[in-house]
């Protein structure tokens, strides 16, 4: 059962915050303006959502997390038990700490999914078909159903910010 999602007047809290002017010529600096605006925008929006979120969303959120550090690490040739010895911490020490991260990226999510739902978003099916066809080359080993799956939901999620900022 997907949790009922109440959500503000989001179109009036992007309104309600501007963007700062960035150098043009400055790329780098454009995209950090950009990720700041949307934070501040979709913190604004979870802030003043209603949603009851069950565990098992803030559960599978830890996990993604968990898998993208493993990942992270693996990359730099690490492990993660030797990682969590050299930080001196445990696993659970880290669930504490992310907990709260995780509850607003699943809560960011549901957010997300309502808003695109309400507005009729998606994203094209021809960039979405490029998407997945440049990550299956890229990850030859992928499940392309969970590729597809993720590229829509990533690609929706851009949609969905860029209606948001077309509104400030």
């Amino acid at each position: 059962m997907v949790p009922s999602v109440t959500l503000p007047d989001y179109k009036k809290i992007a309104r309600a915050i501007r963007k700062e002017p960035a150098d043009a010529s400055d790329q780098e600096k454009t995209q950090e303006v950009t990720a700041k605006h949307r934070a501040a925008i979709t913190d604004r929006i979870v802030e003043q959502s209603i949603i009851d979120l069950p565990q098992v969303l803030i559960d599978a959120e830890l996990g993604q997390m968990f898998g993208q550090m493993e990942h992270d690490l693996a990359r730099a040739n690490l492990k993660i038990d030797d990682y969590l010895g050299h930080i001196k911490k445990t696993r659970e020490d880290l669930v504490k700490e992310w907990a709260p991260v995780a509850e607003k990226r699943a809560k960011l999510q549901l957010i997300l999914n309502e808003i695109a739902k309400r507005e009729h978003i998606a994203p094209p099916a021809e960039k979405v078909e490029a998407e997945v066809a440049r990550l299956l080359t890229q990850y030859e080993d992928a499940d392309e159903k969970r590729v597809r799956l993720y590229v829509v939901s990533m690609l929706t999620n851009d949609e969905v910010l860029k209606m948001l900022e077309a509104e400030s």
